[in-house]
């Protein structure tokens, strides 16, 4: 269901179940899309474009390059595009919640 909060933005979960129900449907696409299960080398040109503009795509690559070949700077380089990432998304949702019940 869709509320609508001070600003008039558009908020899609109005309890804590439909955010859930939400996020689950965000992350469980990610995790094929984002080489968890599939290397990225295996999908099509066009799924490759979207796997790098996925930052779980960068996650996998830091874990990877720090467990298999110990290359630690490569990892921490993808681990800070994750932190960003992370960082810039929920400054956004921050700002465009409403704090007041």
């Amino acid at each position: 269901m869709l509320r609508r909060n001070r600003d008039d933005l558009l908020l899609f979960s109005t309890d804590e179940d439909a955010a859930n129900a939400a996020a689950g449907a965000i992350t469980f696409p990610m995790l094929f899309l984002a080489g968890t299960f599939i290397p990225l080398e295996t999908m099509p040109d066009y799924l490759q474009t979207v796997a790098k503009l996925l930052p779980l795509t960068y996650l996998n690559y830091g874990l990877r390059l720090a467990m298999s070949l110990g290359d630690t700077a490569s990892a921490l380089y993808n681990m800070s595009i994750v932190l960003v990432t992370g960082a810039v998304f929920f400054i956004i949702g921050s700002l465009i919640t409403d704090w007041r019940e």
